[in-house]
Order: structure tokens, then sequence, then C-alpha cells
């Protein structure tokens, strides 16, 4: 389900598993400056404030986090992989996995303004996503430890014959 962290703030909507009726827990890499990370657990408003479509077109709500609850052990990391090559993420997904590393691919991150995501649209400004294929692509990585990371762009790297930027951690 869609929760929506600091609403009064930046607002990004991550997906999470629902716990209860109250509590979530993220399954995805949320951006640093949220502040969260991947497993934390939130209490969230049972009220909707906007709506987020599936793949299939099915709409779903949005509820806003209320409060952190617990902060995961995961630390945020991230790195600009060197390819556009789809195969060569998907690869890097696999390896990352098999680490016991989340991966995101955030160069598809959509950024939408308060009023467009709490469900209110207008046509004053567009929200298409604009991906620089030049510059590679912005991977979110969490993990407990930077060992496991390591192993898995090592690894990649190998495999795929593709660079990589430097690590970043971006929250520990």
């Amino acid at each position: 389900m869609p929760i929506r962290l600091n609403p009064d703030t930046d607002g990004e909507v991550v997906w999470c598993k629902r716990i209860d009726p109250a509590r979530t827990v993220i399954e995805n890499i949320p951006l640093a400056k949220s502040g969260h990370r991947f497993g934390d657990m939130l209490l969230n408003d049972g009220a909707a404030v906007g709506h987020r479509k599936l793949e299939d077109g099915t709409e779903v709500p949005v509820f806003n986090e209320l409060q952190l609850l617990s902060k995961s052990a995961y630390k945020t990391f991230s790195v600009t992989a060197y390819t556009q090559v789809k195969q060569d993420v998907e690869k890097l997904k696999e390896l990352c996995r098999n680490s016991g590393v989340e991966m995101e691919d955030w160069s598809t991150v959509r950024m939408l303004c308060k009023q467009c995501s709490e469900g209110t649209t207008h046509t004053d400004h567009d929200h298409e996503l604009h991906v620089d294929e030049d510059s590679g692509r912005y991977i979110g990585l969490a993990a407990i430890n930077h060992e496991a990371v390591q192993e898995a762009l090592a690894g990649w790297r190998v495999i795929t014959l593709c660079e990589h930027s430097a690590l970043v951690l971006e929250l520990e």
C-alpha cells in the first residue's frame, strides 16, 4: 500500500507492507532526504489522501505517515551505474538480492507537486519523467552492511563489464 512520508514537507510516496490497519513496513528504498529507510515501521493515518495507479490501471488509496515507530537496521547507499541496458540493471538487481541487498532504480522516480500528489490534479505544469540517457542509472541500495553492497557491485562489474561511480552512504 502506498504511504506518503513526511506529508507536511516533501511528501515522498513509497510502497509498504501493511501489518495491521495502522502500521506498515517500508518496502521501497526511500530517498535519503526523507530520513527514512527500507524496513522502517510506520504508524499511518486511516484516511486516504490521494491515489496512485497500479500498472493495470487500478487506483489504490495513499495514506499519510503519522509517525516513525521503529527504525530499521538498513543503511541507504547510492551509486550511478554507467549503463542504459535493461539486462545490466536486472543483473545488478539479481546480484544484490543474492547478497541480501535491496536495490531500486531511482532514475525512474517521478516528483509530483503537493496538489497532484494528494489527488488535486491541475494543468499548470507537467510531471513527465525525463531520464538523462547518457548519465547512467541512479541506483538506490539498502543493506545492513557496506561489504554486502561492495560484493554485489564487484560481481556486477565482472559479469557485465560495466562501471559505476563511487558508492555513497546516503543515510546511516
